[in-house]
């Protein structure tokens, strides 16, 4: 469950203080301000605060301004940590990704004939779950005890062709250097 935010400041630590000295991203503390300053009243605003021990803190702030004669004079604000939800959350994300991947390649290797089949299809499974912009599938080719590129799978999104063809071409010594070695 959330729970109120302990930054760890003393009052005397935390009141009278601008919000950027505890803030860590600095978009999220002007689009804040903004709001406020227009005031709009803030729900379940998600922010990143810095605890006093250094750590980040994912949190949700609720908040208003207070004001005497249409005068800003300060702001109330109710910050809920929700660092352990957020954890369980993207663990459970992080689960959920490896449960597919697991599935797509088994099936995938079901249905394969040759790992030169598979590899186009587990290679982009794995990028797209591990959020990959290049991945390549490496084999040990006992005939010649070299290590050759099978396939290799990139996002739309890189950018690097003269890599995309070394990998392509580059042929390795079984046991020569780290890559040989691995």
């Amino acid at each position: 469950t959330a729970a109120p935010l302990n930054p760890g400041y003393t009052r005397d630590e935390y009141i009278g203080r601008h919000i950027a000295d505890f803030h860590v991203d600095r978009p999220a503390i002007e689009d804040l301000l903004t709001r406020l300053t227009r005031n709009e009243r803030l729900h379940g605003y998600p922010a990143r605060l810095r605890h006093k021990d250094g750590t980040i803190r994912h949190v949700l702030i609720s908040s208003s301004v207070f004001r005497r004669e249409g005068e800003f004079v300060h702001t109330r604000c109710l910050s809920i940590d929700v660092t352990d939800q957020r954890r369980a959350e993207e663990e459970r994300r992080r689960a959920e990704r490896g449960s597919a991947v697991q599935t797509a390649v088994t099936t995938v290797l079901s249905h394969a004939t040759t790992i030169e089949n598979a590899a186009q299809p587990i290679l982009r499974a794995l990028g797209a779950a591990g959020d990959w912009s290049f991945g390549a599938l490496w084999v040990v080719d006992d005939a010649v005890a070299r290590i050759r590129n099978v396939d290799l799978w990139h996002s739309a999104a890189f950018q690097g062709s003269d890599f995309i063809r070394a990998t392509r071409e580059t042929v390795l010594a079984r046991g020569a250097g780290i890559p040989g070695r691995v």
